[in-house]
C-alpha cells in the first residue's frame, strides 16, 4: 500500500511540475508575441542552453542535441524551425528537470523564440498585404 501512495505522489508531483512549466511556456510565448521580449533579451539563455545541452544523453539523443544547438545558434527562425526548437526543448526539459533546475531555461528560450518568430512572421504578412 505504501508503494502505491508513494508512486501516486510522484505522479502528481510530475503533473504539477509539467503544468507549471506549461504556464511559464505560455507566458514567455505571449511576451514574445507582444514584442515585449526582443531577440536580444534571450541571448543569455543561449549560453546556458549550450552548456546544458553539452551534457545531454538518452533519451535526448546526440542528433537531438546537435539540432537543438543548431537552432539555438540561429537568430532568424522559420515557423517550422521555431516549432522544432520548442519540441526539442520540451523533450530536453522532461528529461533533465529532475537533474538540473536550469532545464527550464531551455524551455523558456524556445518559448520566447517561438513567440518572437510568430510575431515577426505576422508583422511581415501584415506589411506585405496591400491596403484597402
Amino acid at each position: 500500500m505504501y508503494k502505491f501512495e508513494k508512486d501516486t505522489r510522484v505522479d502528481i508531483g510530475r503533473r504539477v511540475e509539467r503544468s507549471i512549466g506549461s504556464v511559464g511556456d505560455v507566458i514567455v510565448v505571449y511576451l514574445g508575441l507582444k514584442g515585449i521580449l526582443d531577440p536580444k533579451d534571450v541571448y543569455l539563455l543561449r549560453t546556458v542552453i549550450k552548456g546544458l545541452a553539452s551534457t545531454a544523453v538518452n533519451p535526448f539523443t546526440e542528433a537531438d542535441r546537435r539540432r537543438l544547438l543548431e537552432l539555438v545558434d540561429k537568430d532568424d527562425l522559420t515557423i517550422e524551425e521555431a516549432e522544432e526548437l520548442h519540441r526539442l526543448a520540451w523533450k530536453f526539459y522532461e528529461e533533465y528537470i529532475d537533474k538540473t533546475p536550469d532545464a527550464f531555461k531551455v524551455l523558456f528560450y524556445a518559448a520566447a523564440m517561438r513567440g518572437i518568430t510568430y510575431r515577426k512572421h505576422a508583422l511581415e504578412k501584415q506589411t506585405s498585404q496591400p491596403s484597402t
